[in-house]
């Protein structure tokens, strides 16, 4: 972000925090006893979406006094649908194929109908095996928040002064968790960490310095990196007082962390984290986090955990930077407005 916060610049670091969210997850799924925790790679993810979406909507609200609602859809549909469908569809023909009874091909095709219109995460969503597709629960999550916050947001910028937005923007933050009880993966039950990096955003437009970290106040990211890599070691996702308060102290991490990343001048954070493997991995991380959970699935209880870490996920990387290099950055090169 520049000095008068009014561009949103490229920042190689928090690629590499994606790309380090999407191995948590990627070992988790392959099941290491040792990452039991890796789920969280999720709400990572979560906090890093809210601040970058909510920094590309601000952006147009400052310069334009409105949100180009018909743009912003297709610009999120371009980014999400074509490798989603792909993937989906392309995992359910091989479904249909191999499938030995009718009852089965009709759950695969009612999870794959999940997927691709956004309902996974949903407690009316259509009858399905919870399997190859369970993990784009959380795709679900982030496109129903879209489909909320830019209204939300344009009514919490007519709010007549900064402090009655942040405050407005808490009380989402400590009102939606509250009702976790009801369903973890439902929306409003994992808002926290998009209306975090949501907060995150609006204090920087306000001040870009706002969050400004020095070498020595960079020591709370820093141990927030290891408190992150405790949970990945320790925590069960089964656990439930996890569930009660555990997603808010991982979206607050995460939040210290990329207020680290986004500050000014080399820290030892950010040379972690522009590791250039960690950077590549954050690039392809959409594709990988579609492709790999169907072929892990495929996999698991045939082959051992490393295997599958090793064979189904170099199989997972090699689709996505196809993906990635022959569908997603052509398309949004091509026809992102």
């Amino acid at each position: 972000m520049d000095s008068k916060g009014k561009s949103l610049t490229f920042v190689p670091s928090l690629d590499g925090l994606r790309g380090v969210a999407c191995l948590f997850v990627l070992f988790f799924h392959a099941g290491f006893k040792w990452a039991k925790g890796g789920f969280i790679g999720v709400d990572i993810f979560f906090v890093l979406s809210g601040f970058l979406i909510t920094s590309i909507l601000l952006k147009e609200l400052e310069s334009k006094s409105k949100i180009d609602i018909k743009r912003f859809f297709f610009n999120r549909a371009l980014r999400l649908l074509p490798v989603l469908y792909v993937t989906v569809f392309g995992y359910l023909l091989l479904v249909l194929i191999s499938a030995e009874n009718s009852i089965s091909r009709w759950y695969a095709t009612g999870e794959a109908m999940n997927c691709v219109l956004f309902l996974s995460n949903l407690p009316w969503r259509m009858p399905g095996y919870n399997t190859l597709f369970s993990h784009s629960w959380s795709l679900s999550v982030e496109w129903q928040f879209y489909l909320i916050w830019p209204f939300l947001l344009i009514l919490i910028y007519k709010l007549p002064s900064f402090f009655m937005r942040i405050i407005c923007v808490c009380l989402l933050m400590m009102v939606f968790p509250l009702l976790r009880i009801y369903n973890p993966s439902f929306l409003p039950m994992r808002m926290e960490g998009l209306l975090l990096g949501c907060f995150m955003a609006l204090l920087l437009r306000r001040d870009p310095k706002a969050l400004r970290m020095t070498t020595a106040t960079s020591l709370p990211a820093l141990f927030c990196v290891l408190l992150l890599l405790y949970v990945v070691h320790h925590v069960h996702i089964s656990h439930p007082p996890f569930h009660v308060n555990g997603y808010i102290l991982v979206s607050l991490c995460s939040f210290v962390i990329i207020a680290s990343l986004l500050s000014e001048g080399p820290s030892l954070l950010k040379r972690l984290f522009e590791f250039p493997f960690f950077c590549f991995i954050g690039k392809i991380s959409y594709g990988l986090y579609l492709i790999h959970y169907p072929i892990f699935r495929m996999m698991k209880y045939k082959f051992s955990y490393e295997t599958i870490m090793l064979v189904g996920g170099g199989v997972s990387i090699l689709l996505a930077t196809l993906s990635y290099y022959l569908m997603e950055k052509p398309l949004l090169s091509k026809y992102k407005r």
